[in-house]
């Protein structure tokens, strides 16, 4: 099989998102608010495909009352009201768009294995996630992706509730894309395909767990980000440089 190479499309990107606007997070990193016993607390939140940038987190174990956010169950978001005893109550849910990051902050895409690596700096696409907002990593349920790599950022706007793709004059709706930079300081949109024409363009490769996991313990798929699917480990694939969609 010949390696294909396809010219693909300027992508424009819109984004029309809520952002908490300076509100500061209830709880610290990697926790939510959770209910137990109709008092709201603070509780670790299991979900390794959510991340945070606050200036400021754990609002309620500071001594001072006011309004704060932070996600609740199913990453639903609510603001909550702190009084000065710390007691809190659920005030309006919000309607708060995640950014979709493909890797967790910190590290970049890698396009040869499909994976995410940790960088020593904040790779370039964090620039462009505004203070105090949620991240949502990845493409969690997609059964078809395919990558569109970009040289820059020109034609980008964040954040965006949708991609155009101007070429093909399509929309491609939030929930199936994230966007990341690369190894090589370039930038990287991750589309969840509908069918299987992509295949047609270029190989698609069968991957037992979903997007970001890999076996653990045994045949458990787990949330890694880092192993992805390396083509040379085995003999049996052709040109294993070649570019590939994951299905």
């Amino acid at each position: 099989m010949k390696c294909v190479t396809i010219f693909l499309p300027i992508i424009v990107i819109t984004f029309l998102q809520y952002f908490a606007y300076g509100n500061p997070k209830c709880c610290d990193n990697g926790h939510q608010m959770k209910a137990l016993n109709s008092t709201w607390t603070c509780q670790s939140n299991s979900n390794k495909r959510l991340q945070s940038n606050f200036q400021i987190n754990s609002f309620i174990t500071r001594n001072t009352n006011g309004t704060c956010v932070e996600t609740v169950f199913q990453n639903q978001t609510s603001k909550f009201f702190v009084d000065e005893n710390k007691n809190v109550s659920k005030k309006d849910s919000i309607e708060f768009n995640f950014f979709p990051k493909c890797c967790h902050l910190g590290r970049s895409y890698n396009q040869k294995l499909h994976s995410c690596v940790q960088m020593e700096n904040s790779s370039a696409i964090e620039k462009f996630i505004p203070r105090d907002s949620y991240i949502s990593i990845g493409l969690p349920n997609c059964k078809i992706i395919s990558d569109v790599e970009q040289p820059s950022l020109e034609s980008f706007s964040f954040p965006s509730d949708f991609i155009y793709l101007s070429k093909e004059k399509k929309n491609i709706s939030k929930g199936n894309f994230c966007v990341d930079s690369t190894l090589d300081s370039k930038f990287i949109v991750r589309i969840c395909e509908k069918d299987y024409q992509v295949c047609d363009q270029v190989r698609c490769i069968h991957k037992c767990c979903f997007d970001g996991q890999s076996f653990v313990n045994g045949s458990k798929c787990r949330d890694t980000f880092r192993y992805g699917v390396d083509l040379k480990s085995t003999k049996y694939i052709e040109e294993p440089d070649c570019k590939y969609n994951l299905i």
